[in-house]
């Protein structure tokens, strides 16, 4: 709209310039082309002016459609505890665990590399107590004898990024929501390796170009800490979605082994 007007200002400037304009009247039409001059700069600024509240109107249009928001926090914790009791242990259906080892759910208890197999050796006096009766019904099932510890944790990270997100779908929807991401970034208490992606890889993939950095870090990290003097701590692994690598995870030197809703308990 704007290039239009000033088109058609510059062309009866120029005609009449080119009707008018006479050697007597040099004055005159000097005159009129400072007129229309004037004319021109105050309808350019009545078209900025039409602009800027159309491109307001717009953004306030767009605004009360959507509205996003958010806040971003990280904090630092030093977390100190005394006489911490650890007695690890979970609850376990004996009734129902024992008619699935006798339907072979679990294998052959003569098959040494079988779950079942494997459950016996490495629990001797609990396989016994099943053997004679003695756990029925659901029990507590030790996985660590009972200890009294101190926990010292000098620093402790966490962040926190929310993300609201508010919509006017139209005059009787709205939508609204949230996503929350919570991540901690490490302790002094020990050295966790996290791989937040592996999922997204083949296992072809992963073993070929995660699962090397991952066992570099176990080999080189405690021989790192050696060198600087600094006691030697124990390292987890987590790798998210990676199911089907539990084996080399298990092999690869970390001390512990984080597992997901993706691998079975029983295995």
């Amino acid at each position: 709209m704007r290039t239009l007007i000033s088109i058609l200002v510059a062309n009866a400037l120029f005609m009449s310039g080119q009707s008018f304009a006479t050697p007597n009247d040099v004055q005159q039409e000097n005159q009129k082309i400072t007129e229309l001059k004037q004319k021109l700069a105050d309808i350019t600024e009545q078209l900025d002016d039409l602009n800027n509240r159309v491109d307001k109107t717009e953004r306030h249009t767009s605004l009360d459609r959507l509205e996003i928001t958010g806040d971003f926090r990280t904090k630092a914790h030093s977390l100190h505890y005394r006489d911490v009791v650890w007695n690890p242990a979970i609850k376990v259906n004996f009734n129902d665990f024992g008619a699935k080892a006798m339907s072979g759910a679990f294998g052959m208890p003569n098959d040494l590399n079988s779950p079942l197999g494997k459950m016996m050796q490495a629990n001797p006096d609990l396989a016994a107590a099943f053997q004679n009766g003695m756990l029925q019904g659901v029990m507590p099932y030790v996985l660590a004898p009972k200890s009294v510890q101190n926990i010292d944790n000098d620093i402790f990270y966490t962040t926190r990024l929310r993300l609201n997100l508010k919509a006017k779908v139209w005059d009787n929807v709205s939508f609204a929501g949230r996503l929350s991401m919570y991540k901690n970034w490490g302790d002094s208490t020990g050295v966790q390796v996290f791989d937040s992606w592996a999922g997204e890889l083949s296992p072809s993939t992963f073993k070929e170009f995660a699962l090397p950095h991952l066992k570099y870090i176990a080999k080189m990290l405690p021989k790192r800490l050696e060198e600087l003097g600094e006691n030697i701590v124990p390292m987890t692994v987590f790798a998210k979605g990676a199911w089907y690598a539990l084996d080399e995870l298990c092999e690869i030197g970390y001390q512990v082994v984080g597992l997901d809703w993706l691998h079975s308990p029983a295995e």
